[in-house]
């Protein structure tokens, strides 16, 4: 992810690996994060993730065995809030 300078001001740029790159790397570093607090993957409720698309999504219920639905939250924000550029929460 990037930005390119036009103008017309900042455009986003995506690679299109972001799901491939979630799916490889992501458990490590949750499993490592929640290792240095003390918690277990199993003892964590709900993941409220950037909604970067659906692909995204499904790469990180992928990468952390979660069920499908587990990210309903995140999946909300980005059904009636579209792709955010910045971490969001939607009531």
């Amino acid at each position: 992810m990037g930005w390119d300078v036009t103008d017309q001001g900042l455009r986003v740029v995506f690679s299109r690996n972001i799901p491939a790159i979630v799916r490889k790397g992501m458990r490590k570093v949750v499993d490592d994060f929640l290792e240095s607090q003390e918690i277990g993957i199993e003892e964590v409720a709900e993941f409220l993730c950037h909604p970067g698309g659906a692909k995204v999504l499904n790469s990180i219920e992928s990468a952390l065995d979660l069920p499908r639905g587990h990210l309903r939250n995140s999946r909300g924000v980005l059904c009636n809030c579209g792709n955010m550029s910045a971490a969001t929460m939607h009531k």
